[in-house]
């Protein structure tokens, strides 16, 4: 009871929030956050049960991370984060896995979720922050925001041209 009192006084105080979810209200909540959350994922991680299972299991066992960001009692973005490595150059990398937005994200919501990215990232030893997210808005708040985009190639190899 004292940690829900306790959000509710930091949504209070604050305009903008942004909150770590336990894997298990995501899983709980499947329905609602899976949608978000495949929603903004990329054409190449696909979109199946093998993958939601995945993606339940990396939040079950902590590799992947939730979160959710508010304005005032609004929730406005779902996110979910790991760090990776690059294996050749060893650098440590903070994955926003998916980026997605409920309704319209305004630039408050994105310009703070952005500097708790960067701090979490500097605090995980990471030196880069890549984002996955197929939700155009998204996309451009990212360019906006100094991202590099770099265009991906990819080929399904099990369809015919």
């Amino acid at each position: 009871m004292a940690e829900l009192l306790e959000a509710w006084w930091r949504l209070q105080m604050s305009k903008v929030s942004i909150y770590k979810l336990p894997a298990e209200d995501v899983i709980k909540q499947w329905k609602y956050m899976g949608y978000y959350i495949e929603e903004a994922l990329v054409p190449i991680a696909g979109r199946s049960e093998f993958l939601r299972g995945n993606i339940m299991a990396a939040l079950e066992t902590g590799k992947l991370t939730c979160w959710v960001g508010f304005e005032g009692e609004d929730l406005q973005a779902i996110a979910t984060t790991s760090v990776v490595g690059e294996s050749i150059s060893g650098c440590r990398q903070l994955l926003i896995y998916s980026l997605s937005s409920v309704g319209n994200i305004s630039k408050e919501m994105f310009n703070e979720g952005i500097k708790h990215f960067k701090s979490l990232a500097k605090s995980l030893d990471c030196q880069q922050i890549v984002a996955y997210s197929a939700v155009p808005s998204v996309i451009s708040f990212c360019v906006a925001a100094g991202f590099q985009t770099f265009g991906a190639l990819v080929l399904d190899v099990n369809k015919e041209k």
